[in-house]
């Protein structure tokens, strides 16, 4: 070979090794037959729980408190969903991550209340109902909380009265808690008032920051009326006769149209008495009715004797739907005459 001719050789072999090099590294297309690079991971999707929400005092519920900030705690977001109550306190906040959603809440007045932050439970896809109840600027600090009922059944179209007691370090506060609610099963208002609207379960939650407590509601089909127990007092009489007072309790989702005694006695017709509402609402309330008992009309034996007179009565109870219940037989006595 020339002497002249090695460089040459030797740079054409480097450009083949090079060539076979790259040819060898992976099967993609283009220059030098490399893979592209990976695409760059989808943005999160986005949530699908809401948050339909009220702002109140929580010493007079009814007050609706407009010019509040609400927002999700969110320290490095500044993109953070937030919302400011409208004239009636309320406010929605849209497109959340189901759990535990933090809301940090402030007011336009310094001094009136106390900035607060809440948790607010949510789930995909369902709309939680939340009051959230401010506390005035010079309200202690609420650390413990009573729910009652824990556990309730109406039928659709009824109520419920939920009850908070708080305390702070074992003094009673008067105030009202927030209130949130998941289950599209109904409506709560700020004091704590559950009206049912579609059969299934709710979660109620009352809370302050650091205290809480929780409640299950279910709704059913609507039902015949649901009654407690007959009250008939008292349970015997003097023989000279008297009056005797009969109650009932009722729920029902239709409202109760009315409620009827039936009253029997043996060799008499049976003796119908109306009862009124005496407490509570058609819902949700207590009737009852004055019956004046006549004297004891059983016959003297020869012997100067006369037996007891024995009375039962029941109620029938109609609702706005045309279902009703009745109760069962409640006995009372007159008593007899004592022989000379």
């Amino acid at each position: 070979m020339i002497r002249g001719q090695w460089p040459a050789v030797i740079v054409g072999l480097a450009l083949i090794a090079l060539a076979v090099a790259l040819g060898g590294c992976g099967s993609g297309s283009g220059i030098g037959g490399g893979n592209p690079p990976p695409p760059p991971p989808p943005p999160p999707a986005a949530g699908t729980a809401t948050i339909d929400g009220v702002v109140v005092d929580s010493q007079v519920p009814t007050v609706a408190i407009p010019g509040a900030q609400v927002v999700v705690a969110a320290d490095a977001a500044a993109d953070a969903p937030a919302a400011v109550t409208d004239g009636a306190g309320r406010f929605k906040l849209q497109k959340l991550a189901a759990g535990g959603v933090q809301l940090d809440v402030t007011f336009p007045s310094t001094g009136a209340y106390q900035a607060m932050r809440v948790t607010v439970d949510t789930a995909q896809k369902t709309t939680t109902f939340v009051t959230i109840a401010a506390l005035r600027d010079e309200a202690s600090t609420p650390t413990s909380l009573a729910l009652s009922p824990t556990q309730a059944q109406v039928d659709v179209g009824g109520e419920v009265q939920f009850t908070a007691q708080v305390q702070s370090y074992g003094v009673p506060m008067n105030v009202t808690p927030s209130f949130s609610l998941i289950g599209d099963v109904g409506t709560l208002t700020a004091s704590g008032l559950f009206r049912a609207a579609k059969v299934g379960t709710g979660n109620i939650t009352a809370f302050f920051p650091g205290a809480t407590a929780d409640a299950t509601v279910r709704v059913t089909a609507p039902a015949a009326p649901r009654l407690g127990t007959l009250s008939v007092s008292p349970g015997s009489l003097p023989a000279e006769g008297g009056n005797v007072y009969i109650s009932l309790s009722t729920t029902d989702g239709d409202g109760i149209a009315g409620a009827l005694a039936e009253i029997t006695t043996l060799g008499r017709p049976t003796i119908p008495r109306a009862l009124i509402l005496e407490s509570g609402s058609p819902k949700d309330g207590s009737w009852a009715t004055i019956y004046p008992v006549p004297a004891n009309s059983n016959p003297i034996g020869t012997d100067g004797v006369q037996l007891e007179q024995r009375y039962s009565a029941r109620v029938r109870v109609t609702d706005n739907s045309g279902a009703s219940s009745t109760t069962q037989w409640a006995d009372f006595t007159v008593a007899g005459l004592e022989p000379p």
